[in-house]
């Protein structure tokens, strides 16, 4: 199939289970081209660069091409082949292999005339890479298990069109079918490797991510189920008025709210004469859109003293400044409340506005065991952050420490999944 593809300039797609050696058998014909094919420039990346070649890892694919080259015959070999770090090239054949990131743009420096990706569920920014090697070569071979519907691999693998598709179910490797027999209970094949390797992955979203090939259960949700009924059936309520900040034309304290019955800004108490009480302290988390209409900009105001949600904004048609404003217009309005926001994508442009507001987060490092504030307004949002705050938040929510009102927010929270990778 791969020889096919590459001969006939179609992509391809190896959907695997784990341990099936794809990897390993796509760079072995990389190593094979490269010896018995003219002038065959072929580009092999994974998700990091010590993936591609690092000579202590036996998983990096040179590493596996080294392998491949113990074991050829010294009659097969290009007597003046030169291997360097990411490359190797054969003067005989005048063919190469050359290594690279998945940077965005990295294969735009050269032709090849196939590309082995290596792990693409599992790669940063795949859309930019799928586009950018689209301008290089016909013929890209994609190696990878499931990490979820949300990737660029799933995408692939569900049109014909984009690429032919090779699946490698576990019990097609040979190695793993001792016992191979039908479940009695469910049906499905199960075999002593299936069921001791089912052990050691413990979980229903790794066994579907790493054995079963089925990207709709490699993605699970994180929050509980439990807590979100318990919250919704016991802590969520109907806002006790909707309004919104009068603001004119200085953002400063002072300002007083007004009730409209379709307002923007909900609230789950009700003001002394337009002001919240003078001796609450909240804190206001907001998380950024576009403005552009398709998702809103978000405000949540938690009241310090008893953990309860005291005020929700959202407005999907607010562009960056304007939601600024009325972001500081809302933290003023609550007695100058801690606020912080989310950092990333439009998330950025918020500093030039916000950053001589009085009581702002600033950026700190979350691993340091004293995490004293940054030059960069704003919490950055990425893999290991996102998971400590979920994981902190459910806990709170377990525990009684915060309450969540509103029950549209709380509606929203199964749509987070934990994805493994």
């Amino acid at each position: 199939a791969i020889q096919r593809c590459i001969m006939t300039g179609r992509n391809l797609a190896v959907d695997k289970s784990r341990d099936m050696g794809a990897s390993f058998t796509v760079a072995a014909m990389a190593r094979h081209n490269c010896t018995f094919l003219e002038n065959c420039n072929i580009g092999v990346l994974s998700k990091r660069a010590d993936l591609v070649y690092n000579k202590n890892n036996s998983s990096a694919i040179f590493s596996k091409i080294d392998i491949v080259s113990k074991y050829v015959p010294r009659y097969l070999r290009d007597p003046y082949e030169i291997q360097n770090e990411m490359k190797y090239f054969s003067p005989l054949s005048q063919s190469s292999i050359n290594g690279m990131t998945t940077v965005a743009n990295a294969t735009r420096s050269m032709r090849c005339t196939w590309v082995f990706w290596d792990e693409v569920a599992d790669t940063p920014n795949a859309e930019e890479i799928w586009a950018s090697s689209a301008s290089v070569t016909k013929t890209r071979v994609l190696v990878s298990t499931h990490q979820g519907v949300a990737t660029k691999f799933y995408t692939i693998c569900q049109d014909p069109k984009i690429a032919d598709k090779v699946e490698m179910d576990w019990w097609d490797n040979p190695m793993h079918c001792e016992g191979l027999r039908k479940d009695e209970t469910t049906g499905k094949w199960t075999s002593i490797w299936f069921e001791n390797e089912c052990a050691i992955l413990g979980t229903e979203q790794r066994i579907a991510q790493e054995l079963l090939r089925d990207p709709q259960r490699s993605d699970a949700q994180f929050f509980e189920t439990e807590v979100i009924k318990h919250h919704l059936s016991t802590v969520c309520q109907p806002p006790a008025m909707t309004g919104t900040i009068m603001t004119g034309d200085r953002i400063e304290p002072g300002r007083r709210f007004e009730f409209l019955q379709d307002g923007l800004t909900w609230l789950w108490f009700r003001p002394i004469r337009g002001i919240p009480p003078p001796d609450e302290e909240y804190c206001v988390g907001g998380d950024i859109s576009w403005g552009a209409g398709a998702t809103p900009s978000c405000l949540a105001a938690y009241s310090k003293r008893t953990g309860e949600l005291a005020l929700e904004f959202a407005s999907s048609k607010l562009q960056v400044p304007e939601f600024a404003r009325m972001a500081l217009a809302i933290c003023y309005w609550l007695n100058t409340a801690e606020f912080i926001y989310e950092r990333n994508g439009p998330g950025v442009m918020m500093a030039p506005f916000v950053k001589d507001y009085p009581n702002l987060y600033w950026k700190r490092s979350e691993a340091a065991i004293d995490a004293k504030p940054g030059d960069v307004p704003g919490w950055q949002n990425d893999k290991e952050s996102k998971k400590a705050l979920f994981t902190d938040y459910q806990f709170a929510m377990k525990s009684g420490q915060i309450k969540n009102r509103s029950e549209r927010a709380v509606k929203e929270m199964p749509s987070f999944v934990l994805r493994l990778t």
